[in-house]
Parts: C-alpha cells; structure tokens; sequence
C-alpha cells in the first residue's frame, strides 16, 4: 500500500524520465498547481532528486522523495500559484540526480478579486450632508469567489472616525467605527462578473476623515 493517502492508485503508476514536459491547455488566468509523487522504487535518499519548472520559472528544486517523505508514501508538492498566458501551461521535469518522477499534477483555478479603486477621495462634504461613491470589486478569475470578511480600518493617525462611513450591501448597512471595526460577511462573487458596493460618508464634524476598506 502507498501511505500517506487514501488513493493507492494515484500513485502506483507514474512517468519517469531524465527530461520531460506537458503542455496543458487552459484558458487564460490563475491556477494553483500540486505535483504528486511517490518513490516505489529507490529505498535510500540521493538515489533520486528532481527538479520541476512551470511556465519556464523553476519553482521546485532537489526534490528527493524519500528523503522527503519515504519510500512509498505520497508526496504532495508545495501550492504554486502560476498565472497562465498563452492558452496552456506549461510543465518541466528535470533529474539531477537519476529520473525526475510525476504521479499526477492537480490545477485548480483561482479568484482573482480586486476592486476598480486603491483610494475613494470624496473631496469636501458639509457636515451632516451624506456623499456617496461606488466601489467595483471584480472577479477576472475563472473560479467563484466569495467574500467573508468586510473591515473598517482606522490608520492610527487620529484623523475622523469610520463610524462616519457605511458600505450597503444586500440593503444591509455595515458602519464603521471609533477603532477598527470587522464583521463576517457572506458574499458570493461569481467568476467573471463585477458587485457594485456604495460607500456613504457622512461627517459628524469638520476634520480629515481617512479609512481603509478592506475585503
């Protein structure tokens, strides 16, 4: 039996060589990518080491499995986050000591959220007017995001308050707060679409009001 895992017969047939590569078509976007492996046939370490490149960078060097693990015992690489450009992602192995070895490569798409502003300037408000502004979060990746936090952050300077400021969403108003504020969140953010978030402030008093919004 291969240990370490409940799927024996991942692991149990494998390509090995002193170099070899895949190509894997893929669209567009950001993926983690986990290399499998496990050593069925060298029982001691230095016996085989290998290296393994993606998308032409080297991202794991001198992998010796049974130094690493043991022989017979599934080996679960490092997550590697490589972001695809060109339709296909590809793949190296390379053996510096004996062949390189590969069970099975895991990709998984990623989120990639990020918002259409690193700053909302709401200028000049009069006290106890309300101003509003749009702040558009965006998932370009090819996988579901989903927001679980939303917190109000006082930079330490001791300019305003966030209890002057609140993000609706759903029709639910989060405020902010005299100390940094946080509340746990459910918002799914479907691949590929935007969510529109209205930011309100409204000034209690005259002063510099700064606050990061972090998702």
């Amino acid at each position: 039996n291969i240990s370490g895992t409940p799927e024996d017969d991942l692991y149990r047939t494998a390509r090995s060589g002193a170099a070899f590569g895949y190509s894997l078509p893929l669209p567009d976007g950001t993926y983690d990518v986990i290399i499998h492996a496990a050593e069925l046939v060298h029982d001691n370490p230095g016996e085989r080491v290998f290296d393994v490149a993606m998308e032409g960078s080297s991202v794991l060097q001198g992998i010796d499995l049974v130094a690493l693990v043991g022989k017979e015992f599934a080996w679960r690489s490092p997550v590697k986050r490589v972001v695809v450009d060109g339709g296909s992602l590809g793949l190296d192995f390379v053996g510096t000591v004996g062949e390189a070895l590969v069970a099975a490569v895991e990709v998984r798409s990623m989120a990639l959220v990020d918002g259409d502003a690193d700053q909302l300037d709401f200028g000049a408000v009069d006290v106890s007017s309300v101003a509003q502004l749009t702040l558009l979060v965006t998932n370009s990746g090819l996988a579901p995001a989903k927001v679980t936090n939303l917190d109000f952050v006082l930079d330490g300077t001791g300019y305003g308050s966030g209890r002057d400021f609140v993000v609706r969403v759903d029709n639910v108003n989060y405020w902010g707060g005299d100390v940094t504020t946080g509340y746990s969140v459910d918002w799914d953010l479907p691949a590929g679409q935007s969510v529109a978030i209205p930011v309100f402030f409204q000034p209690t008093y005259h002063d510099s009001h700064l606050l990061n919004l972090e998702l």
